[in-house]
């Protein structure tokens, strides 16, 4: 008995994973130990044909951001923390510059829009997790 609940539980789990696959499966695709890949070419596509910012465009930007950010050669340990800031601020204003839309634009829409952009990232658990793992 107890075989057969585990058995449908997890063809349950398995269900509700396939169901859930969307649109977003050309922007991550988990790999085989489980670690999230982003494909950063086609979430840079899809802010550069972007008419305007929506929830999901802001995040796309947050990635980008992210794994320019990333990119940079901050060694923490053989720069002051000041250069630290200089190095972060100038990769911000550069990264800011190579996008369509503005520092500005992306702020105040984030801003205006928390709920909405909390939204999409609660449901597409994938960019959530490149979000918030720290590197």
């Amino acid at each position: 008995m107890n075989k057969i609940i585990l058995l449908l539980l997890i063809l349950i789990c398995m269900l509700f994973s396939a169901c859930k696959k969307s649109a977003d499966s050309d922007v991550s695709d988990a790999g085989e130990n489980g670690a999230v890949s982003i494909n950063f070419e086609t979430i840079k596509k899809a802010v550069d044909s972007a008419p305007q910012l929506n929830p999901e465009i802001a995040v796309y930007i947050s990635i980008l951001h992210k794994n320019y950010i990333n990119n940079l050669s901050i060694d923490p340990n053989s720069t002051t923390e000041e250069a630290q800031m200089k190095l972060y601020d100038d990769g911000r204003k550069q990264f800011f510059a190579s996008i369509k839309f503005t520092e500005k634009e992306y702020d105040d829409y984030f801003n205006a829009n928390m709920g909405d952009i909390n939204d999409y990232i609660q449901s597409h658990p994938d960019l959530m997790d490149f979000l918030t793992i720290l590197k």
